[in-house]
């Protein structure tokens, strides 16, 4: 009211609100037919299941530059292939660009001329699919939730090969590199017999030196195969291992981290169901898609804010509301893939809309 009053701009979240933006960075690449998408894999469901986050998903090529200079987490994913551009020390996504916290799902690529250009280790892959975590380790909050059994916690449920079709991969690793703290490493597993400077699931705070690289903000590592973590649409991971997500990403974002689990049946409800047909959800109808003209989205929720954005992060359009009932002009956009994020008064949706 005192906002409205002094003809200031209502904000759009309730006061307390502490929503974090997310740039989740990935590959374009074409996963098994019985896999995932790249750009809607599992932890992307988690992450939009969450009204702490604002999640902006970057699908691209290997080359690509990504901006993460609007975001407070960044997600660097196992996808990629060790060698991309994206990843070493000119890229955006290189260890010593980001000056944001973030989880590095891509540990195998901290090898000499590729993540790092020197100092790098040596890496591995394993298709064993559990991780070995002492009693005093257990008690870090990384591992709220997580139910182990002789020290063990099993990530996954079997293994895969890179595109989430059957295979031997499960979880990587990288052994050797030089490392300017040796204390960060939380979890090993029965398959890696040399844990010295060894970047596997570790916690390493901004300053360490990572081979030729030192972090500019704090890095959460996981060694998790892009592929087993795709494997049977989304569901080869276990609650184990998309908790070891959550918690990684509340610990960044400075949430308080819950002590209980998540379950696989629990986020995969809350992904993005859309595969570029009309999403008529019993709590949400955005139509038609793809779109030529006008884009309707009916929500028994009132909508607050709609904005759109390119593949690259771009926004490109956003506009306020006070409706149930929008229509958005797409005849002024070029042809392609959009990113609709509608924000409700209870919750944050992200829609993709294909433009013909």
């Amino acid at each position: 009211a005192f906002y409205s009053l002094a003809g200031l701009e209502v904000p759009a979240t309730p006061f307390g609100t502490n929503v974090k933006k997310v740039a989740y960075i990935t590959s374009d690449r074409a996963m098994d037919s019985t896999a995932t998408a790249t750009d809607n894999d599992t932890i992307i469901g988690l992450i939009n299941a969450d009204k702490k986050f604002d999640l902006t998903v970057f699908a691209v090529a290997s080359d690509s530059i990504v901006d993460l200079s609007e975001y407070h987490i960044a997600v660097v994913q196992e996808s990629f292939g060790s060698t991309s551009d994206i990843l070493k020390p000119t890229g955006s996504a290189g260890l010593e660009n980001i000056d944001i916290p973030f989880i590095y799902n891509k540990v195998y690529a901290l090898q000499n001329s590729r993540a790092v250009e020197t100092g790098g280790g040596t890496s591995g892959e394993l298709s064993g699919l559990a991780i070995t975590v002492t009693p005093e380790e257990q008690a870090n909050e990384l591992f709220n939730g997580i139910t182990f059994t002789n020290d063990t916690a099993s990530l996954f449920f079997e293994p895969a090969n890179d595109n989430g079709g059957d295979g031997t991969k499960a979880l990587n690793y990288t052994y050797g590199i030089t490392l300017s703290d040796s204390t960060t490493l939380l979890a090993t597993t029965s398959q890696i017999s040399n844990t010295t400077n060894t970047i596997f699931i570790n916690d390493l705070p901004p300053g360490t030196r990572i081979g030729s690289e030192t972090l500019q903000a704090r890095m959460v590592t996981f060694g998790m195969n892009f592929g087993a973590l795709s494997k049977n649409n989304g569901t080869n991971i276990t609650n184990a291992g998309i908790t070891l997500w959550r918690n990684a990403l509340y610990s960044l974002a400075g949430f308080e981290i819950p002590t209980t689990p998540v379950t696989v049946s629990q986020q995969k409800s809350a992904e993005m169901t859309d595969n570029g047909f009309d999403i008529q959800n019993s709590d949400l109808k955005v139509y038609p898609n793809p779109v030529k003209s006008v884009l309707n989205i009916e929500t028994p929720d009132t909508i607050i804010r709609i904005s759109i954005f390119n593949l690259l992060g771009e926004k490109i359009s956003e506009s306020s509301y006070n409706d149930k009932n929008v229509m958005i002009d797409f005849g002024r956009f070029l042809p392609g893939l959009y990113i609709v994020k509608i924000r409700t008064e209870n919750e944050l949706r992200s829609i993709k809309i294909m433009k013909n």
